[in-house]
């Protein structure tokens, strides 16, 4: 699939290459309780560029799927937890209750209403900066076949000259400055100006994402946020069970370590800690004891106290400990689907 995405682009004309700028906004009335996925709302705006930068986007593209390509990704279904790096995560879009969508589905395909960017500090004043695109037209007679590159990009890659800016709490942290080569003397650089960083995060093309960085992908959707708010709403749904104590030390885990978050959301979909009974709990200590560890227990409860506990508990509710079918080998991992048997 990268190789056909490659040809796509390379077929494209380069003079045809668009550059766009998306920013996000919290969108009014919001409560606490709606889904973070859907708390924001995205403009794309177009920017005009000149052909040495036309020309650097479209060779950062190249580089960069070219690279992808020698690694020899396995091509799999995106999922939340996964063991391997070295793959190529794909992401349908369609039927995806999320804010983003309207950047791929409604946005982009429809370029005569995107607004043309005519400062960088819209960017700022509107809402936030938060990833920029870069679109390319394999075939002039079919425009909806587009192919999109975008990459999550930190506010901290735009800089506006604070006496320039209208908004005053704009405020910089660092000087920029260019060497001049005519002069041989170190200059402020003044004016408005922003980072593309030489990475792509993802492709788009035809309602799918092909996802060549995960965090970052899972970031600029704004997976990552979402994550923790179901965290949050899995220890609730742990809370009412009755079958554990101190689930506030993971509670307090949730805001301090966003590796937490993942697995939470396993256990979510697994539900292993519904209908816990005290032999489900058996077997959980006698896992624990098989692998050196020890679950605590008490009046039938299991018992949280400290990060140790919380990592033992994770990993048995989330099935982390497993046996091959034909070898009997015992493996550790927080990946895996449930899979249909014919039997």
């Amino acid at each position: 699939m990268l190789q056909e995405l490659l040809n796509d682009i390379k077929d494209s004309d380069k003079k045809d290459l668009s550059l766009f700028f998306i920013n996000r906004t919290l969108k009014p009335h919001v409560r606490s309780r709606d889904r973070v996925l859907e708390k924001y709302d995205y403009k794309v705006f177009q920017v005009n560029i000149d052909d040495e930068i036309r020309s650097y986007l479209y060779s950062l593209s190249l580089d960069q799927i070219e690279y992808a390509i020698k690694k020899q990704f396995d091509i799999v279904e995106y999922d939340i937890i996964s063991d391997s790096t070295d793959q190529l995560y794909t992401y349908q879009m369609i039927n995806k209750t999320m804010s983003f969508v309207s950047v791929v589905n409604d946005q982009l395909p429809d370029r005569s209403s995107i607004p043309q960017l005519q400062n960088l500090s819209e960017l700022i004043e509107i809402g936030s900066l938060w990833a920029y695109c870069v679109g390319y037209l394999p075939d002039i007679t079919k425009p909806e076949d587009w192919i999109y590159t975008f990459r999550k990009i930190a506010n901290t890659k735009l800089v506006i000259d604070e006496k320039d800016a209208d908004d005053k709490t704009i405020k910089q942290k660092f000087i920029r400055a260019v060497f001049n080569n005519k002069s041989n003397k170190l200059q402020f650089l003044h004016g408005e100006t922003i980072t593309l960083d030489k990475q792509i995060d993802c492709i788009y093309k035809v309602d799918t994402f092909y996802i060549l960085k995960k965090g970052e992908f899972e970031r600029m959707v704004g997976l990552e946020e979402d994550f923790k708010q179901q965290a949050g709403e899995t220890i609730d749904k742990m809370a009412e069970t009755n079958m554990f104590k101190g689930l506030d030390f993971i509670r307090k885990e949730i805001e301090e370590s966003p590796s937490i978050h993942k697995k939470l959301i396993k256990i979510q979909k697994l539900e292993t800690y519904q209908e816990l009974k005290q032999s489900d709990i058996k077997r959980m200590e006698k896992t624990a004891r098989l692998f050196g560890s020890k679950l605590k227990t008490e009046d039938g409860k299991i018992v949280i106290e400290d990060k140790t506990d919380i990592e033992l508990a994770i990993k048995l509710l989330c099935e982390y400990y497993k046996e091959g079918m034909v070898s009997k080998k015992k493996f550790g991992t927080y990946s895996g689907k449930i899979m249909k048997t014919s039997e």
